[in-house]
């Protein structure tokens, strides 16, 4: 719902979901269960014990229409209405659950064993008339997380990388805003650190691992856990952060490229010195959503950028598969004229070079199955500064 920015469609008399919404639910591919508890204006023995917001009388018919509208764009939405004040078995199906809720649930794929739940679940609020405002946003945004696969995404956190930045969450440093929308995507968020058996085997359930701007260099166990994961068949997403010493050229070299990280401070704009703001896409399959008018720029501070480099000494451990080595998409530049700016005043100055930068390079085989390794010359752009 970030990329395709929805907005709320208000017909006379009603509240209904706009075009761009519609089209979303429409692509729901699996059976959703929506469950909405409503009240009716029914008589009651005893009125103070309804845990009814008064105002919910008054917008539950507005609430009920725009519920309606569900198995129309959809006949994967099973829609069912329960009243949360005469349902007497409604807590033990639902747990603590009052009139104004949706539940949506889909059930899980496979045995689920111990304590966890046989479906995937997400709930949204409405009591009065300015959640009305944003029912649609919700009821979208529930719709796509339930209805997304489960994934594990681990992350490195013991060299220093932004998995958890102390103090204030939402501090410039932090990655709180990527975490949350990968959560909302429906991803599990795990850390590896020494808590855990790092540096060591990638678990076997990891659908891919960041690295987020490491400040320390990588052991030679925890390069080889690294190296060893892609070899059967993960995907990794790492970001260089230009004030640690790890330059990820160990993990270029194993995709036999002669790409370097190098560290400089770049400016685009004279009034944002170190901040390159760029839409200079290349077309991969990383940059769709980004190629979409008025959508594409990118905000890229503590960032160095790719040059070519001089070929190791020693021979590395190139990565194959099926004698195929990955093939190398620079899909992410600098705009033109972006200059490294040594004296950091915005402004390119005599001697100072100028150019278009790489910053984000995809390595993937030739089968085209999607990028197996994605490496950035910067940690900025995934953090809250950037964001």
């Amino acid at each position: 719902t970030t990329v395709r920015n929805p907005t709320i469609d208000m017909s006379p008399g009603y509240y209904s979901f706009g075009e761009a919404s519609r089209t979303i639910l429409k692509s729901v591919p699996v059976d959703v269960e929506a469950t909405v508890f409503l009240p009716e204006m029914q008589a009651m023995k005893d009125s103070s014990q309804s845990k009814t917001q008064p105002e919910l009388f008054r917008i539950a018919e507005d609430v009920r229409v725009m519920a309606d509208q569900l198995p129309v764009i959809n006949g994967h939405f099973k829609l069912k209405y329960r009243n949360a004040d005469m349902d007497l078995v409604a807590s033990q199906d639902f747990g603590s659950v009052n009139n104004g809720t949706f539940v949506f649930r889909v059930m899980k794929q496979g045995l689920t064993t111990g304590d966890n739940k046989p479906y995937i679940e997400r709930r949204v609020y409405v009591f009065n008339e300015s959640d009305m405002e944003r029912l649609e946003r919700e009821i979208v945004r529930a719709a796509i997380q339930v209805s997304s696969p489960e994934k594990n995404v681990y992350f490195t956190a013991a060299n220093g990388e932004r998995w958890d930045v102390p103090g204030r969450v939402r501090s410039p440093g932090a990655i709180e805003t990527m975490k949350d929308a990968l959560r909302f995507m429906n991803f599990t968020l795990k850390p590896l650190d020494s808590q855990n058996s790092w540096p060591g085997p990638i678990p076997k359930d990891a659908d891919a691992l960041v690295i987020a701007g490491p400040t320390v260099s990588f052991s030679p166990e925890a390069r080889t856990a690294v190296l060893d994961y892609l070899k059967r068949g993960g995907k990794v997403l790492a970001s260089i952060n230009p004030a640690g010493p790890e330059d990820m050229s160990w993990l270029l070299e194993a995709a036999d490229s002669h790409l370097r990280f190098k560290n400089a401070f770049l400016s685009s704009e004279a009034v944002w010195p170190g901040i390159p703001i760029t839409d200079s896409l290349e077309t991969h399959r990383i940059t769709e959503n980004l190629s979409v008018a008025g959508r594409a720029f990118i905000a890229f501070p503590e960032c160095g950028y790719f040059a070519e480099g001089s070929v190791p000494s020693a021979q590395p451990q190139i990565l194959q598969e099926n004698n195929q080595k990955m093939k190398q998409t620079i899909f992410l530049y600098t705009k033109f004229n972006t200059v490294v700016d040594t004296n950091r005043d915005g402004r390119k100055e005599p001697g100072e070079e100028s150019g278009r930068f790489p910053l984000g390079v995809a390595f993937e085989y030739p089968d085209h199955k999607g990028a197996r390794l994605v490496v950035y010359s910067g940690i900025g752009w995934m953090t809250e500064l950037g964001l």
